[in-house]
């Protein structure tokens, strides 16, 4: 059997133009997954601190807390955060993501001391969110986006 799909239509599937609400759900559940996994609960027993994440083009932003092992997922942006993350462009962030290289284009403000302590965090957050955006169901089966 023939494929005519032509590159532009398979780049296309490949890259889904998805909604804030779907992005942010998906967000939310990799950080859901980041905080069940061991390794950053117990590499963050020590630290305390509130960060900001953001994709500019969207507006999108979101908090996450850390707080002695625990990683909390907030919706709205943080006033006073130790760290800032952010990306200038939702359709370059995703693209990155999907090519496993999603630091690329990334802005951060704040503590060098506290940007080190959330790197290890951020490299699995990144890597969850694109497990997620492969298969994007909740535990129950449920599609997110």
């Amino acid at each position: 059997m023939i494929d005519s799909s032509t590159p532009n239509q398979e780049a296309a599937a490949a890259n889904p133009a998805w909604s804030k609400r779907a992005a942010l759900r998906l967000i939310q559940r990799a950080w859901v997954l980041t905080g069940r996994d061991r390794a950053v609960r117990q590499r963050l027993r020590a630290t305390r601190l509130t960060t900001r994440w953001a994709l500019r083009d969207w507006r999108l932003e979101w908090t996450v807390g850390l707080d002695r092992g625990t990683v909390r997922f907030g919706r709205r942006p943080a006033r006073q955060p130790e760290v800032i993350f952010s990306w200038p462009s939702a359709e370059e962030f995703f693209r990155n993501l999907e090519a496993g290289c999603g630091d690329r284009g990334l802005e951060t403000e704040g503590d060098p001391q506290a940007r080190r302590a959330t790197e290890f965090v951020r490299r699995i957050f990144l890597e969850r969110l694109r497990q997620v955006i492969q298969y994007p169901f909740n535990d129950e089966g449920q599609r997110l986006a």
